[in-house]
């Protein structure tokens, strides 16, 4: 475990060698697989391990699903298991699906539906129910794949190898090559960020007025306050992703009025388990005809838990 601020080791894993690790939502417990064909069920907070289960041979890549009921391991005979948590310490294995050529890597879509995987002959991706593994597309390439990517909107699945494939995941074909060769591919937003108004404040972003925190995990508190609200008004705080003209979520259904300066002071509500990954706004929403209707969106990027 490494501490970020300074970059010193704080803790080490068990003593065997891990392939791959993921995180469960919230961070713990995390699961890896590792070089004696096991999937480990890590306690984070003691980086000891409380389960052991076997995979196929030579395992090296896991994926969870965002709500954390599913872990699926690729193993390097093109073999995919899918396992669920029996409890916090234990899993058990629920699906596995073979396949005749090697599988390089795989990802899974934010609401669990979709798990893509790469294969080496034919040279294509195979689109799969992550709930049965089977197969319900292919998606054909001129080019060996080795690494995938996500979209944070989940709508382009980017593939790279000889070269990079955008694929539209809504139809499943390719719209778009990029001359670049590689082993992984990452995906970000290009979104620009909204102006620096509101002020945010709390744990979960900056306090200095201008820029906000972005990479929070569903489950994660936050706090919001603004000064450019219409006096007298009530206000809820609410989750959209077009600018707060639709409300996805009520993160604080409480009223809060505005004061005859415009202030609404600090409001604090928690982004929803299983919320998608993708960017977000965060808003005082005002009733229809109170005024106005919408203070201050604040961009927030939700990260995979």
């Amino acid at each position: 475990m490494i501490d970020t601020a300074t970059y010193a080791i704080r803790a080490r894993s068990p003593e065997f060698p891990l392939n791959d690790v993921a995180f469960s939502p919230g961070g713990n417990p995390a699961y890896a697989v590792t070089v004696d064909d096991t999937l480990a069920v890590l306690d984070i907070a003691h980086l000891s391990v409380s389960d052991e289960v076997p995979t196929g041979h030579t395992p090296h890549d896991v994926e969870v699903s965002a709500d954390g009921r599913r872990i699926y391991v690729v193993d390097s005979t093109g073999g995919l298991r899918a396992y669920e948590p029996v409890n916090s310490t234990r899993v058990a294995e629920v699906a596995r699906a073979q396949f005749p050529e090697v599988i390089r890597d795989a990802v899974l879509n934010a609401d669990g539906t979709r798990l893509y995987i790469t294969q080496d002959f034919p040279q294509s991706v195979l689109v799969l129910d992550a709930a049965t593994l089977a197969v319900v597309a292919t998606v054909p390439l001129e080019f060996l794949p080795m690494g995938l990517g996500l979209s944070p909107a989940g709508d382009r699945l980017y593939v790279t190898g000889g070269q990079t494939a955008e694929v539209d995941t809504a139809t499943n074909v390719v719209v778009g090559t990029i001359p670049v060769a590689g082993f992984q591919v990452a995906v970000t937003s290009s979104t620009p960020p909204p102006p620096p108004a509101p002020v945010v404040e709390g744990a979960t972003f900056y306090t200095d007025g201008t820029s906000t925190r972005s990479g929070v995990t569903p489950g994660t508190r936050i706090s919001l306050f603004t000064s450019s609200a219409v006096p007298g008004v009530s206000y809820r705080l609410v989750l959209s992703r077009d600018g707060c003209r639709t409300v996805l979520a009520v993160l604080n259904a409480t009223a809060r009025y505005a004061s005859t300066s415009g202030v609404i002071g600090s409001t604090a509500g928690y982004v929803p388990a299983g919320t998608p990954a993708g960017r977000y706004q965060i808003c005082f929403l005002a009733p229809a005809g109170g005024g106005s209707t919408i203070t201050g969106p604040v961009t927030l990027d939700v990260n995979p838990s």
